[in-house]
């Protein structure tokens, strides 16, 4: 499919786009059915995207799936992320490790320069073995940090599962020696006397 241009609105369509763009800060990678822009042509100098349907975003370690999505860029770095879903999708993969973090609301925002991801409504986080649901979380993709943002209605708690790590198998315990068999007293009176007679 080809890329579409409304005159009137001056609005840039393409439909089924992937963009990749590499840079020092690593590869910005998005797939999508639909994306937007304003403008005569391509540009991520100054500009704002829009994508819809299937949107898939991979950055610095960081993904997001979502059903849409605003991307605001500067000087053609991205900037800022927003995405929408039933849920949205959220996932970074931490470094020298097969672990993945995770996480899943109806808005989900990135602030790319500060490496910060908010979660919100409905917000649910995983490092793999504990997790957290409550209105909104704050992740910090630099430290793995977390922080829980608790709304002022009183449903709006904030509910944890900590799951402990399991215990280290003892090992097997060392076998008990057998004690040698010692006859009871007076066997050991009647051989002596049966030898003493002999």
């Amino acid at each position: 499919d080809g890329l579409e241009l409304d005159y009137t609105s001056r609005t840039l369509r393409m439909p089924n786009i992937v963009i990749r763009q590499d840079s020092p800060q690593g590869t910005l990678l998005i797939r999508a059915r639909e994306a937007t822009a304003k403008g005569t042509e391509p540009s991520f100098g100054s500009a704002i995207w829009n994508f819809s349907g299937d949107v898939h975003i991979e950055h610095a370690g960081g993904q997001l799936d979502a059903d849409s999505a605003q991307l605001t860029f500067e000087r053609n770095r991205l900037q800022h992320a927003r995405v929408d879903g039933t849920p949205a999708q959220f996932s970074h993969q931490l470094p020298d490790s097969t672990q993945r973090n995770r996480g899943s609301a109806r808005r989900i925002e990135m602030d790319v320069p500060g490496s910060r991801v908010r979660l919100s409504g409905n917000a649910w986080y995983t490092d793999g073995r504990n997790e957290v649901t409550t209105e909104a979380i704050v992740y910090n993709m630099k430290d793995r940090s977390r922080e829980s943002e608790r709304g002022t209605a009183p449903e709006n708690r904030v509910i944890m599962t900590i799951r402990p790590e399991a215990p280290e198998k003892d090992e097997a315990p060392t076998p008990r020696a057998r004690p040698r068999f010692a006859p009871p007293d007076c066997a050991r009176a009647t051989r002596a006397a049966w030898s003493s007679r002999t």
